[in-house]
């Protein structure tokens, strides 16, 4: 039975930065592949969230994610939960119906940040100009920024979290009403983590493969952490 040694998720990527040799693997098709240690994850993600700190993110803030690339996601994922930040994972799509879920949840959200993928920031600041949302437009112009794939080397002040404080915001599809956020602590997810393993006897010789997107429950909490 694997019993619980980390307090936060914080923990949980301090003590796998010490590993090398173990990693994510990026399959962008058949002929692409990018690997990261878990080593270089912790470096880059203080490198973003250097970059986050030095445009005046604080900790707390909302971090609404609109990122395509797999890699860039995790990378800022981890960088917000070592600045304190608060991710917000929402899916990306081509319809009306997805930017109209943004919208909803940037309203919902107390003091929002949007970091997007360059092509699906412009298309959400276009559906705001065309659906008559000019004060979304206008704190999109103010509030946003685009994810490079590129190493960000700013210094970093790491943020050290409590077990009970809010790490990051899991929100419904939105399909039927309202999108809900569910509020998931750092204790919530190092348990469940557990437990999945626990449950599933995993160790450290077993790999997993997941085509789950990260916005999803069960690629993020259940596949990558």
């Amino acid at each position: 039975m694997f019993t619980n040694q980390f307090h936060t998720l914080v923990d949980v990527i301090r003590e796998r930065s010490n590993t090398t040799d173990h990693g994510i693997r990026f399959i962008e098709s058949d002929k692409n592949e990018t690997f990261i240690s878990y080593r270089q994850l912790f470096d880059e993600a203080q490198g973003f969230l250097g970059y986050l700190q030095h445009i005046g993110i604080q900790p707390k803030q909302e971090i609404v994610f609109q990122i395509q690339e797999n890699k860039s996601f995790v990378v800022a994922f981890w960088a917000c939960l070592l600045g304190g930040m608060v991710p917000v994972p929402v899916s990306i799509g081509e319809d009306d119906d997805h930017k109209l879920k943004v919208w909803r949840i940037w309203n919902i959200l107390n003091n929002p940040f949007l970091i997007a993928s360059e092509k699906v920031l412009d298309k959400i600041k276009k559906y705001a100009a065309e659906h008559d949302l000019q004060d979304f437009h206008q704190q999109l112009n103010e509030k946003s920024d685009i994810i490079q794939d590129r190493i960000y080397d700013h210094p970093a002040s790491l943020y050290e979290p409590d077990a009970d404080e809010l790490a990051f915001i899991q929100f419904s599809s939105g399909s039927t009403g309202d999108p809900k956020g569910v509020m998931l602590t750092h204790h919530n997810l190092i348990h469940n983590t557990c437990a999945i393993r626990n449950a599933l006897s995993i160790d450290l010789k077993d790999s997993f493969l997941s085509w789950m997107p990260l916005t999803h429950d069960m690629g993020l909490i259940a596949c990558h952490l």
